[in-house]
This record gives C-alpha cells, sequence and structure tokens, in this order.
C-alpha cells in the first residue's frame, strides 16, 4: 500500500526500526526486535509504503497495480485486476493510478 505523508505518523516504536540500504539505493526498513518489515518514506518522494500485512482488521482495498512483473516468480499467479508493469513505475504513475481508483469507488457510492 501507498499513503501520502500527511495520512501517516507513527504512534510507537520508531525507536526499534532499522534501515537496510543497498548500493543500488534499494530500502528495507524493519522491526529490530522481531524483523517484520515496517512503513517508510520512499526516497524522494511524500509517500510512505505500508506493508498491508500490518493492518489489523479488514481492508476496504482493490488491487490498482501488479508491479515488476517481468521478474516474479514462476508460481505467483497474478490476478485479473490491476495494470501491469514490467518494472517499477514512478509515483506519479502509482498516484494517479490510485486517485483514479479512489474517484471511480465514490462516483459508483453516488
Amino acid at each position: 500500500m501507498f499513503i501520502s505523508r500527511d495520512q501517516f505518523r507513527w504512534v510507537r516504536g520508531l525507536d526499534k526500526i532499522s534501515s537496510y540500504r543497498t548500493n543500488t539505493g534499494y530500502r528495507s526498513d524493519f522491526c529490530n526486535c522481531c524483523g517484520c518489515t515496517v512503513p517508510h518514506l520512499m526516497g524522494k518522494t511524500s509517500y510512505f509504503w505500508v506493508p498491508a500485512g500490518l493492518i489489523d482488521g479488514e481492508l476496504h482495498s482493490q488491487v490498482v497495480a501488479h508491479l515488476c512483473v517481468d521478474s516474479k516468480a514462476p508460481w505467483d499467479l497474478i490476478g485479473e485486476r490491476g495494470v501491469r508493469f514490467a518494472e517499477m513505475p514512478s509515483m506519479e504513475v502509482l498516484s494517479r493510478l490510485l486517485h483514479e481508483s479512489i474517484e471511480k469507488i465514490e462516483s459508483n457510492l453516488v
């Protein structure tokens, strides 16, 4: 999941987060107590990446994109819903897709 910076804040546990970065710029933030992947601000963007598995309760969302499909594992089956990207698209492209999806959902509610 991607959410804008103004929609996210740490409630507690920020002092327990460690980061791993590769020389390519890839970054992974994780809890230094249990090893779980945790949300992190994506590069020089205003978006946080939030692992969907961290969400408690029901999540009212839908898949709008499948990322890096050219390097997926052979056993990984991609569903029908969502735009497929061979590689990682820009945050602008992802943001546009998310906003279009939200507008479509909201127009169906009216």
